[in-house]
């Protein structure tokens, strides 16, 4: 090994290594899930718009030196239809969406970065889309967004017309 790329290796582990040696050991597990749910209605034709979803979570917990928590990284990866409540058998599928969410104990923020939802109708493309990064105060309030977030946007007449009987 070169004497430089030693001294770099010694340099390191002095200078990050007792910060990475005092922090506890990270959680890592994995949660699934799934669900029904009501996302909108179509007033002109009279139905409830629905969604069924199953989702993963790889979720990891760091904690400091003292064995507190500091933060959570989770990555999402969800998968699924929305559907006519009343002919189900009128769907769309969801686009594969994969997400990163990293949760900070301290300050309480919530960072959203990744694809988050994509719906996309034949003929008309994608309708809606929820891509980028969006942080979360620990009230809940947006407090930055960068991308694409389509929640008002959405082209809804084209989903109801598609989910139509």
């Amino acid at each position: 090994m070169k004497k430089g790329v030693v001294t770099l290796l010694v340099f390191s582990i002095v200078f990050f290594g007792a910060s990475i040696l005092q922090a506890g050991k990270p959680d890592k597990f994995t949660v699934t899930g799934g669900g029904q749910g009501l996302i909108g209605y179509c007033a002109d034709a009279g139905f409830e718009v629905w969604e069924d979803v199953t989702w993963k979570a790889v979720v990891k917990n760091f904690y400091n030196k003292d064995g507190e928590f500091v933060r959570q990284q989770i990555h999402w990866t969800v998968e699924g239809v929305v559907f006519n409540y009343d002919d189900p058998e009128y769907s769309l599928p969801y686009k594969n969406s994969a997400y990163n969410e990293t949760y900070d104990g301290e300050t309480g923020e919530d960072k959203i970065a990744g694809l988050w939802a994509l719906i996309t109708v034949p003929g008309y493309g994608s309708i809606f889309m929820d891509v980028g990064l969006i942080i979360f105060d620990a009230d809940f309030n947006i407090i930055f967004e960068a991308g694409k977030h389509q929640w008002w946007e959405a082209n809804v007449d084209a989903l109801c017309e598609h989910l139509a009987p």
